[in-house]
């Protein structure tokens, strides 16, 4: 049988149309994918709170820590006769709860 021009034209507009509605829908199924996933990495968030609120809690305890030995160590240190070496030990210690306050709070 015979084709025309306008048998082809017909064809060759009928393919596109159908590749085309054929890739909407793989976009639109991708689209509700990564919605999906969006909402399930935004929600799992909540999941972080209470390592966050313990975080809290150490980063208190650790001032408590810090407020006793300076008041118990460092202080004293500076009115009574010592030696160098124990001064920079307890402002290393200082330093040290300083240090891992701030790993806490990152």
């Amino acid at each position: 049988m015979k084709t025309t021009e306008s048998d082809e034209a017909k064809t060759s507009d009928i393919l596109p149309l159908s590749e085309t509605i054929s890739n909407k829908l793989k976009v639109s199924n991708l689209k509700k994918l990564e919605i999906i996933l969006e909402r399930a990495i935004f929600s799992a968030r909540w999941l972080l709170i209470p390592f966050y609120v313990c975080c809290v809690l150490l980063i208190v305890i650790l001032v408590i820590k810090f407020a006793q030995s300076f008041c118990l160590k460092i202080i004293p240190l500076a009115f009574t006769d010592v030696e160098q070496s124990e001064v920079i030990l307890s402002i290393l210690e200082l330093i040290d709860l300083l240090l891992v306050a701030n790993l806490l709070q990152y």
